[in-house]
């Protein structure tokens, strides 16, 4: 069983650093698929993004690489030695939650996660978006 309920590579389209001290709110859209729209709010102190840069984004419910949640890592202590997760294919994790679902125009959703008050917004077809429900995710990039 895979932990991944969804993965795609963003291209960023645009990077707002005005509003907050260390925080960029990036707008990015699919490029395999032109129908999914990502906004997301980063430390950009830890993890600096750029305008045109592209960006493989997942979403995960566990870190375990088989799957299985029990054996997930839920607390900020370092692994031991050995043990491999999820997190240690990307270079930037965020832990938080889906709250809400709002419908769109045709067939689009809206889903809104909070990582400790770093939104995102991800809009986009329904049928790429089923998996995600409410629920406490992770949130995973890598260049």
């Amino acid at each position: 069983m895979s932990a991944t309920l969804f993965d795609d590579i963003f291209k960023i389209t645009s990077v707002d650093s005005a509003r907050y001290d260390r925080v960029s709110r990036i707008q990015a859209q699919s490029v395999a698929s032109s129908d999914v729209r990502l906004i997301l709010d980063v430390n950009s102190e830890l993890f600096p993004v750029a305008k045109n840069q592209t960006l493989t984004v997942a979403i995960a419910q566990t870190l375990s690489l088989d799957g299985n949640e029990e054996e997930s890592v839920t607390s900020w202590r370092e692994s031991k030695p050995g043990d491999h997760t999820l997190a240690d294919e990307y270079d930037y994790v965020m832990y938080g939650v889906i709250y809400k679902f709002e419908e769109s125009a045709g067939d689009k959703i809206n889903v809104y996660c909070s990582f400790g008050g770093l939104i995102m917004c991800l809009e986009g077809n329904y049928r790429k978006l089923s998996n995600l429900k409410q629920d406490n995710i992770y949130l995973l990039m890598r260049r």
